[in-house]
């Protein structure tokens, strides 16, 4: 089970279990201010390897944005990840919106 589904929190739950959107966002937010490191969030959170996969698509995808863009980021992580777990949006969208193959 990849990371998105992990965070849509669909039925059945992964043995891995699943991931609050929230404290993925916060995650990734510190990750991204060099506060913690990939290893930490990777086991943190007992990411697989296809978690892991979208996890550096992720990390890519933010590499690749403008100043501006970076400081927006982490609203447009948490925003989506809420919309995702509620069922207002789909994983295509959620993919989509942050730069997700």
């Amino acid at each position: 089970m990849a990371l998105i589904d992990r965070l849509a929190r669909e039925e059945p739950e992964p043995a891995n279990g699943y991931i609050a959107n929230h404290a993925f966002s916060a995650a990734l937010w510190f990750l991204s201010k060099g506060e913690v490191t990939r290893a930490q969030v990777v086991a943190g959170f007992g990411m697989s390897a296809s978690d892991q996969t979208q996890l550096d698509q992720l990390i890519t995808f933010f590499g690749t944005l403008s100043a501006a863009d970076k400081a927006e980021f982490h609203s447009r992580l948490e925003s989506a990840g809420i919309l995702l777990e509620s069922g207002f949006i789909t994983k295509t969208k959620y993919r989509q919106l942050l730069g997700l193959t």
